[in-house]
């Protein structure tokens, strides 16, 4: 009975333990409320974590992305633009706006921080007006970037995101667009403002201040976070509640996106949870250019060209000592190998190609030469020390000889004396 006992502890300490091992290898993905969403290492592009990603989806006014990318691509911040109120005539009634006046002159960069800060949709339709000469103009201009960009599923009907049923996304294509969004230099500039003001005119007869409301961006918002660096928000009937960020970290950055969450909360929260997520349960690695050719440089076939460094992202369960990298060959392409503890992962990094002889017939001329010098000096390096050591065993048995001799001699001159 007591061996009994004592086995079923230990199963159960057992059991224990590899419960506990699982459960750190395998970190719970977080419970998000969100209908779809997506979170990305912005640096190694690893998807960290996916929900209906690709199913289509309204962004709302997240829409606005792709018109401040198109703006700040096609435009400069100081131009002036006269108003033409005929453009945002058809809004709804209820529609977020600027109060942007018909006739009024004004900057691309007022334009740019209403359209960003307060997500007026006036100022929206009047940049696409000025960029794409007209707003349909503009809305074509909004559907080939997103092509260009690798969206698979995105088709825009307007710059400003009202509710259409042809008007969609998918968390995957949103997140392509916010990367190239965050990555221009002067979206970086302006989005590092948190406030702007209009500043007043003819027929503006005082300024119109505007403050970030979004709550992962206000520090007296309960949802704030304080890694967020650039965020949209969204929604309308149809949409829900949509939001948008990416946030800096240890030297780390990570996007996130959330479509279709019942309430504003839930989308600040989803977005938390899922950024927590990636901070807390991966890390980053690099293979530099430089380690990744010393890796290959013992191939004596082959010559490869890296591009650019290798980011990785990593789950924290994989041990950092546990990491072995190594270059492998494979139907005429090389590809760094990274292996882990219960990580194993490979990515192409060039084409290869055969190692050539160089310099043609004065090169081959030059090597056998060359090889023939060192083939000599290292013929007469061993001459040299077989000589040496001859030459010593030579002394060492000349120095017994003599040595004997004169023991021999001594003992004879000894007996005559006696």
């Amino acid at each position: 009975m007591k061996t009994i006992s004592k086995l079923l502890i230990f199963m159960l300490t057992v059991c224990i333990i590899l419960t506990s091992f699982v459960s750190n290898i395998f970190a719970a993905k977080p419970e998000i409320a969100s209908s779809s969403a997506v979170l990305i290492d912005v640096d190694s592009m690893s998807v960290l974590y996916e929900k209906n990603a690709n199913q289509k989806m309204a962004p709302a006014s997240t829409t606005k992305v792709m018109t401040l990318l198109l703006v700040a691509e096609n435009a400069q911040m100081d131009e002036k633009v006269k108003v033409d109120s005929s453009v945002f005539a058809s809004l709804p009634y209820d529609a977020t706006i600027a109060y942007f006046a018909h006739g009024e002159t004004t900057t691309v960069e007022a334009l740019f921080m209403a359209s960003y800060l307060m997500s007026a949709n006036d100022a929206a339709l009047i940049l696409a007006n000025y960029v794409g000469t007209d707003v349909d103009g503009f809305v074509k201009m909004m559907n080939d970037r997103a092509k260009e960009l690798g969206c698979k599923s995105t088709n825009f009907t307007n710059p400003t995101g009202l509710y259409s049923s042809e008007h969609y996304t998918t968390a995957s294509d949103l997140a392509l667009i916010t990367k190239a969004f965050y990555e221009n230099e002067t979206v970086k500039k302006l989005t590092a403002k948190k406030e702007y003001t209009i500043p007043s005119g003819p027929m503006r007869p005082d300024p119109f201040p505007l403050k970030v409301t979004n709550g992962l961006m206000s520090p007296e918002n309960p949802n704030y976070y304080p890694s967020v660096v650039l965020s949209k928000t969204g929604y309308t009937e149809g949409s829900k509640y949509t939001l948008v960020a990416v946030a800096n970290k240890d030297n780390r950055t990570l996007l996130s996106v959330s479509l279709c969450a019942p309430e504003r909360n839930d989308s600040y929260s989803d977005i938390r949870k899922l950024s927590d997520h990636g901070f807390a349960d991966f890390y980053s690695l690099t293979v530099t250019k430089t380690e990744i050719e010393n890796l290959f440089s013992s191939n004596k076939k082959h010559t490869i060209k890296v591009a650019k460094d290798v980011k990785l992202t990593i789950p924290t369960s994989v041990p950092r000592d546990s990491i072995r990298k190594s270059v492998e060959v494979a139907n005429g392409q090389a590809y760094l190998s990274v292996k882990g503890t219960g990580y194993d992962y490979s990515v192409k990094i060039s084409d290869v190609a055969a190692k050539k002889g160089g310099g043609g017939f004065f090169g081959a001329l030059f090597g056998g030469i060359w090889w023939l010098i060192k083939t000599l000096f290292m013929l007469v390096l061993y001459l040299v020390i077989i000589v040496v050591v001859l030459y010593l065993i030579l002394v060492i048995y000349i120095n017994a000889l003599k040595k004997k001799r004169r023991k021999v001699k001594s003992k004879r001159t000894y007996s005559g004396k006696m």
